[in-house]
Formats: C-alpha cells, structure tokens, sequence
C-alpha cells in the first residue's frame, strides 16, 4: 500500500486475507492513514475487494 506500483497477486491475496480486518485498522490511529490512503484504495480497487463498510 505503500508504492504506487500495482499489487502483485500474492499482494492481492494477502489483502483478501486481511478484509475481515480492515475495521480494526481504520479504527487504529496508528494505521488509519496507511488504510485510507489513496495508494491503499487503488490496490483494493485493482485487487477487486472493495472496502468494508465499518
């Protein structure tokens, strides 16, 4: 989420793994920026597994 490049993948995999727990990481102060920002929504949009709805 960090590099404007597209996910591989084994990124986009490893972002479906953590979709039950993006809410967690929204609601974190430490990791709200990383999860909102607009490299993170791009490789969700690439990866096809849209933001829950917390």
């Amino acid at each position: 989420m960090t590099s404007p490049r597209p996910p591989t993948p084994m990124c986009c995999s490893k972002l479906r793994d953590q979709k039950p727990c993006l809410c967690q990481y929204v609601k974190n102060h430490h990791l709200q920026k990383l999860v909102n920002s607009p490299n993170a929504k791009k490789a969700a949009r690439i990866c096809r597994s849209p933001f829950p709805k917390c």
